[in-house]
Order: structure tokens, then C-alpha cells, then sequence
């Protein structure tokens, strides 16, 4: 099974899209129209605001409903048809993915990616990690005990090694991976705060399996699926 099939990754590639987490908690209290939705989202702008509603529109997470529109009476300008867009009882429980990420990072993160706000915690940033390809494969290669660098430039697909050091020195940044060194090199080992991110993971997954796969919630047939998430918590 390749990582893209892993249960969850999808949801979190989703969600990892700009402004995807926050178009989806504009629309938490209530249906609002596209221009409502830009206001509250700050410096998002339009385009991506349309992109996102039409990709969760897909994904049937938000609903769609014109509402009427009034004639002009007396000196009563008309009013317009409306589009208004609302989440669905699945783009609902998707925010409970985000929540998780963001009660994740209150807990564990030990400072912003670069070029992030130090007050942001909503979410995405968690999310993002569990969204990369190779940051996921580091995790999971690690999630059986600490290896070597040079193990890990052996086992890890599609990085060359600089660009691995590069990632393992940023995880470590991020407060996820601690370095150490032996008489074989550099080693590194996950953090506690690394195992926690498999509850974001499991949110994923769980959600997945309810709302994006055919079949409702998880069989046994399928747990397999779930071993990626269920490997990194373990210590």
C-alpha cells in the first residue's frame, strides 16, 4: 500500500490546502454567502475562497442554496438572488480533525515553522507534517526505535541526502525528533511529541472511514490500513 493510500492521508492532504481549515470554520455557525465568507477570513481572497467551496462542494462537505431574491416595491431596492453555502453533517465532524491538530499543538509544539505566527494554533500545522510524504515516512521509519543517519539515508525513498538531513534537521527544530551521537554517526529517535501526532493521524482516519470510503466505519478487512497512525503512537 503506498502512502497515499494510507487511511487518513487523503483527508489530511485535503485539509492541508491554504485556507481550507479556516474556509471550513467560516461556515461552522451557519450558512454564509461567499462574500461573508472572504470578509471573515481576512486576506484569503476571492479566487481561493470560490476554489475551496467548489472543491468541498465536490467533495459534498458544503451544500449549495440560492435563495430568493425580492422585487423592488415603493422605494425598496431589489434584492438579489443569493448563493449561500453551509457545511454538511460530514464537513462537520471533518472539523474535528483540525481540532485535534490544534489540541496537538497546545500541548506539543515547540515553536512555528518558519514564517508562521507564533499564536497560530488552529490546527494546520499539525496537519501539514502528517500531510508531507517524506516527513510521514521519516516518522514512520523512526517509529520503531531510533536509527542511524545512515540507516535512514538507506531506507528513506525519494530524498537525496542532503535534502534528508535538511528534513531531520527541521523536525528536530519543530521538537519532534532528538539527535544523539554514538559511535555510529548521528542517531535520531522520535519524541513524545512526535508519537502524539498519531492522534491527529487517527482523527484522519477515523473520519475517512466513516465519511470518504464506501462501507461505513472500519472492518477488520481494513485495519491494516490503520497501522501507519497505529505504529507511529507506540513506543
Amino acid at each position: 500500500m503506498s502512502g497515499g493510500d494510507q487511511l487518513g492521508v487523503r483527508t489530511l492532504k485535503l485539509l492541508a490546502e491554504q485556507w481550507m481549515v479556516a474556509t471550513l470554520r467560516g461556515l461552522a455557525e451557519g450558512a454564509l454567502r461567499p462574500a461573508e465568507l472572504e470578509r471573515s477570513l481576512g486576506d484569503g481572497g476571492h479566487a481561493t475562497v470560490m476554489r475551496r467551496l467548489r472543491h468541498l462542494l465536490d467533495r459534498e462537505l458544503v451544500s449549495y442554496e440560492h435563495r430568493p431574491g425580492l422585487p423592488p416595491h415603493g422605494r425598496r431596492a431589489a434584492v438579489p438572488r443569493r448563493a449561500y453555502y453551509g457545511l454538511t453533517e460530514g464537513g462537520r465532524m471533518l472539523l474535528e480533525v483540525p481540532a485535534a491538530g490544534a489540541d496537538w499543538e497546545r500541548r506539543w509544539r515547540a515553536g512555528p515553522p518558519r514564517g508562521a505566527s507564533a499564536a497560530a494554533t488552529d490546527g494546520t500545522f499539525a496537519i501539514k507534517l502528517l500531510a508531507d510524504d517524506h516527513t510521514r515516512e521519516i516518522l514512520l521509519l523512526l517509529a520503531g526505535g531510533p536509527l542511524f543517519a545512515r540507516e535512514l539515508d538507506e531506507r528513506a525513498s525519494g530524498l537525496g541526502r542532503s535534502a534528508l538531513r535538511r528534513r531531520l534537521r527541521d523536525l528536530g527544530l519543530a521538537g519532534l525528533l532528538e539527535r544523539s551521537e554514538r559511535g555510529g554517526g548521528p542517531r535520531y529517535e522520535l519524541t513524545a511529541a512526535a508519537r502524539r501526532l498519531a492522534s491527529v493521524a487517527g482523527s484522519a482516519g477515523c473520519w475517512e472511514s466513516r465519511w470518504a470510503r464506501p462501507g461505513g466505519p472500519v472492518r477488520g478487512d481494513r485495519l491494516d490500513e490503520l497501522r501507519w497512525w497505529d505504529a507511529l503512537e507506540r513506543g
